[in-house]
């Protein structure tokens, strides 16, 4: 692995132009040097998280996070990128429940949960055949969830999922025991699609999960992800 300096390798690109979507905010082409932060959490270690003594976990699938600890502190780069363009999408006066959650991070200005870069890592070692088999639907609640893909096989993507009751988002299980569960009991509002670089950015209130179209992708390779955690400042 080579040395990198945070505020350089995380450079974001200049100029973005960004799309509303249903339930959504989508900003291709995020950072400017993709192909290197690719090359760096490609190789970086990969710690066991989400894990019990009867975990699923590395039995049947890869379920990992790197993080890096962002020493010198560079959120305040993103907290204002995301002030930005949040408040770019309120101009556009759209009444949905995604723009009011937007609004409510602004009544103070936004600031993001960790200090740390946390990579979602995600790979089988026995993959199913069924689609209906899926990363467990869940909710984090009162933010905003930031997502950026990392991986370049462009699979599936996040699923949004529309709850009448939150009752049927119960499990036997937690994901520490096992993250895949059945999910044709639910309804998908929509798959937000995988692309390489992609940031979405999607209201924590919604039940979402990762959402795989052939599980075989993702036998040889990682499915990674950034996850950014949105709120208000005040919180």
């Amino acid at each position: 692995m080579k040395p990198f300096i945070p505020h350089e390798l995380f450079e974001i690109n200049s100029n973005l132009k960004f799309e509303l979507r249903p339930n959504c905010l989508i900003i291709d082409n995020f950072y400017k040097n993709f192909e290197e932060i690719h090359e760096v959490i490609s190789m970086m270690p990969k710690e066991v998280w989400k894990f019990n003594e009867n975990s699923r976990n590395f039995k049947d699938y890869y379920d990992v996070r790197p993080t890096i600890f962002n020493h010198h502190d560079i959120r305040n780069t993103y907290e204002s990128f995301f002030q930005n363009v949040l408040e770019h999408a309120m101009k556009l006066s759209l009444d949905s429940s995604f723009t009011h959650s937007i609004n409510d991070k602004l009544k103070n200005s936004v600031k993001l949960m960790h200090r740390e870069f946390h990579f979602n890592c995600f790979k089988w070692i026995n993959p199913p055949l069924d689609k209906k088999l899926q990363m467990q639907p869940h909710r984090d609640s009162n933010k905003l969830v930031a997502i950026i893909t990392i991986d370049k096989i462009n699979d599936g993507g996040l699923a949004l999922y529309d709850c009448d009751n939150e009752e049927d988002f119960k499990f036997n299980i937690s994901e520490a025991q096992n993250v895949i569960c059945d999910i044709s009991r639910f309804k998908i509002n929509r798959i937000i699609p995988s692309k390489a670089n992609r940031l979405c950015i999607v209201d924590g209130n919604t039940f979402h999960g990762g959402y795989i179209s052939n599980h075989k992708q993702y036998l040889n390779d990682w499915r990674m992800n950034q996850v950014f955690f949105i709120n208000k400042k005040n919180n």
